[in-house]
């Protein structure tokens, strides 16, 4: 049997899982330094100018202090950090975190990994002039995460849940604006989108194996069934493009081909655009969506333009599947948000999103879902004849 590293050993010590394979090069270049991993003038300063911490300031500083005093628990934040320095969101996601376990070193430890990235993502901020105001979402996101896990823990800490949005704000890739979240991301490798130059019409091109009848993504809930399915792609030359259209929410069997003449390229995979994310009580008619995403990519291409940023909106969410308009009719706010977009159908493999947002949960049992509104009354019986809501994705493009 392999001899297990000294890093591995003191995250078995830590209780930690699979971290990171880059983590071991980092470690080994770390090895005999005595450097404290948390920054407690940092912490200091972070409170004094934005109450980062709130309440919990106190155990944060007590956290910092307890893991600079613990050389093999300094060691492995020490390495974290420099990690997370050196990688995105997608790769800080991957660090494993401890239980909650009522020792603020390591409820807290997650937490002391982005620290060192949070001044620089308000000096951003800053640059790109946000006022104190519009930044008001990056200095609670932090306390709030920790007084949700003390609420149902009894403790404050971090969870390896909140990396994905703490490692968002602490690299100010994320911004509130007309009550919704826009997120700087990249575009998925599943479609090629297209805008018709005299019209404006915008269809993506697909990619990835479908149900035989085109409206779902095989491994999609109820969608196993491969007899008839088919493979979507697309490509392109210089003189034009071609692949598998979905339109009307359907993806073609049949590739179709767009000359270059009349139709142009706006969102290749890869490219930059904004994610719109939509908390609870957002405004969701389709003047005030429409509105959020016209502003919301000036901001972006006016702010940050490093990024070379696309004209799209990119949503994925529940509350673009068509299924809903039929559902609930012309007139609800809901349908009025999903047809400002061009759907597309996405990976969904559990479609139980809605009812985290809609019913607060998924009992055992769907007949025990509550019927006190209009929209649970319909989605339940939805739910009892066997059907679901899976996510789709959306595009708004702002310049049509």
């Amino acid at each position: 049997m392999e001899e297990k590293t000294r890093l591995r050993k003191i995250a078995d010590k830590l209780g930690l899982g699979e971290y990171p394979d880059a983590m071991e090069a980092i470690f080994e270049s770390q090895e005999g330094s005595i450097a404290p991993a948390c920054d407690l003038a940092l912490i200091d300063r972070l409170q004094e100018k934005y109450d980062l911490f709130g309440e919990f300031y106190d155990v944060v500083k007590e956290s910092a202090e307890k893991i600079n005093a613990d050389p093999e628990l300094n060691a492995y934040i020490r390495a974290a950090i420099q990690y997370n320095k050196e990688t995105n969101v997608s790769g800080l996601v991957k660090l494993p975190g401890p239980a909650i376990c009522g020792k603020p070193e390591l409820d807290l430890m997650l937490f002391h990994v982005v620290i060192p990235m949070i001044e620089a993502s308000f000096a951003r901020r800053d640059q790109a002039g946000f006022t104190w105001e519009e930044q008001k979402d990056a200095r609670e996101i932090y306390k709030n995460a920790i007084r949700e896990v003390q609420k149902s823990t009894g403790h404050p800490g971090v969870r390896q849940g909140n990396l994905t949005r703490f490692g968002l704000y602490s690299r100010a890739q994320i911004y509130s604006h007309a009550g919704f979240l826009f997120e700087i991301k990249q575009l998925l490798a599943r479609a090629l989108w297209l805008r018709n130059r005299k019209t404006g019409q915008l269809i993506p091109l697909m990619k990835g194996r479908f149900y035989r009848d085109g409206i779902m993504l095989i491994g999609a809930k109820n969608y196993d069934d491969m007899e008839g399915s088919f493979v979507a792609d697309f490509s392109e030359d210089e003189e034009k493009f071609w692949g598998n259209p979905c339109i009307d929410n359907i993806t073609s069997r049949e590739a179709v081909v767009y000359p270059k003449t009349e139709w142009e390229c706006v969102g290749r995979p890869s490219e930059y655009c904004l994610s719109m994310h939509i908390p609870n009580g957002t405004d969701i008619s389709h003047d005030a969506t429409m509105k959020a995403c016209r502003e919301s990519v000036k901001i972006f291409q006016e702010k940050f333009p490093e990024y070379n940023g696309t004209s799209l909106v990119f949503c994925a969410s529940w509350l673009l599947n068509p299924k809903l308009k039929v559902i609930l009719g012309e007139q609800s706010r809901i349908t009025q948000f999903l047809d400002c977009f061009v759907k597309y159908p996405i990976q969904d493999p559990n479609a139980t999103a809605v009812f985290a947002f809609v019913f607060g949960g998924k009992p055992e049992n769907l007949a025990d879902l509550p019927e006190d509104t209009s929209l649970r009354r319909k989605l339940k019986k939805l739910f009892l004849d066997g059907d679901c809501i899976h996510a789709y994705g959306g595009v708004v493009d702002i310049k049509q």
